[in-house]
């Protein structure tokens, strides 16, 4: 996928396993599709030197970005053999959060139905106005164990800057996010889910590369260790959390429950409004109304949520039952029921044998004369050799 220190796409891309990594769908709003090479794609979708400028901008104003040539393009779809969608797990990577469009989609769509987020943020400029807005909105005082907060581009950093500076400010920006109902900071979990990475540093080491690194006012190049990127860490948090059935039915649980509980959050509210309704004159009463009826809609839009929650948990639970049967199958039925039966089988050679050899003997007690009976045991015993 195209990839820049700016902004360089501005559309949904949904990740899944497949064997053509070459290949894009572009899905369009009415459902259309059209198929691409990737390098046609990137020509294709990449932004130019003119939008990125547009889309610099406008971040820096903390305004909304909208681009009318992908207006009519909801998703891409692209293939990789990575790993960790071969369990059937799919990556979502959305635009930046200024990107109007992307933005509503991304919380209306994809957010609700999530396993695990990742939210990006940029170590050289944390916290702009859209990424608070948007984690006060989904993340704050919601305590959800499935948000992992990234933080790339720590090479950016002056020396000592990261541990005097960034961390400490992180920490104080996701505060809220990590704290519950009676004001305990979990410190436990949000050592879990916040990971601090040289991204770029990381890929140079995947692909044998040195790392550009601006030292006294010009660019060298340096071997770099992944070991020493952050990314490693994060890289073991996310597949524990994605291999892990029952990490991510507790996750989906908790979001229901959270949503449930903004419900109840926000009934109270309304019912405190109604009683204060009562002192508030025609005009008043009016907006009070609209207000209302605003949060009526959140709400029935928050239920909606809830129901998608579950039905996820559902899936998920039956999901982990039919791994589970797999397993079951693997080990039980291939592995040790063959040697049951075998061990039955045996069992029934046994018994059979003592039974033929329990017949043979009273037979034989009946012969008149000693030697006949020893002939008929030799006999016997030649002709068990081969079963026993």
């Amino acid at each position: 996928m195209a990839a820049k220190a700016t902004a360089c796409t501005a559309v949904i891309a949904v990740v899944s396993y497949g064997e053509n990594e070459n290949q894009v769908t572009v899905v369009y709003n009415n459902k259309s599709t059209k198929k691409m090479t990737l390098e046609a794609f990137t020509k294709e979708f990449q932004l130019t030197k003119k939008e990125q400028v547009y889309f610099d901008e406008q971040a820096a104003k903390g305004e909304d970005i909208v681009f009318d040539r992908f207006k009519d393009v909801n998703h891409v779809e692209m293939q990789s053999r990575h790993p960790m969608f071969e369990s059937g797990c799919s990556l979502i990577d959305t635009p930046g959060l200024e990107e109007a469009l992307a933005r509503d989609k991304t919380t209306n769509e994809y957010l609700p139905q999530a396993d695990a987020i990742v939210f990006m943020l940029n170590a050289a400029a944390l916290f702009s106005k859209a990424e608070r807005a948007f984690i006060n909105e989904h993340f704050a005082g919601k305590h959800k164990n499935n948000v992992f907060f990234v933080i790339n581009r720590i090479n950016q950093l002056q020396p000592g800057q990261l541990e005097s500076q960034i961390i400490p400010a992180v920490k104080d920006g996701l505060r809220s996010c990590f704290t519950d109902d009676s004001g305990r900071f979990d410190e436990d979990l949000y050592k879990k889910r916040v990971f601090f990475i040289n991204a770029y540093g990381a890929l140079c080491a995947v692909t044998g590369q040195e790392e550009s690194v601006f030292v006294s006012g010009r660019w060298m190049k340096f071997p770099v260790d992944k070991n020493t990127t952050g990314m490693n860490d994060y890289e073991d948090a996310q597949m524990d959390f994605i291999n892990d059935p029952k990490g991510r039915v507790n996750a989906t649980v908790t979001e229901a429950i959270n949503l449930l509980t903004n419900v109840y959050r926000d009934t109270i509210r309304q019912t405190e409004a109604k009683i204060n309704a009562m002192a508030m004159n025609d005009a008043e009463r009016k907006q009070a109304a609209v207000k209302s009826r605003e949060s009526l809609k959140k709400a029935e839009e928050t239920v909606k949520k809830i129901e998608d929650a579950f039905i996820r948990f559902g899936n998920l639970a039956s999901n982990a039952m039919f791994v589970d049967l797999i397993a079951f199958f693997d080990k039980n039925i291939k592995g040790e029921w063959p040697a049951h039966v075998q061990s039955d089988i045996t069992a029934a050679h046994y018994k059979a044998t003592w039974q033929l050899l329990d017949g043979w003997w009273s037979a034989v007690s009946y012969l008149p004369s000693k030697k006949i009976k020893e002939k008929a045991d030799k006999a016997l015993s030649e002709h068990m050799k081969p079963i026993c």
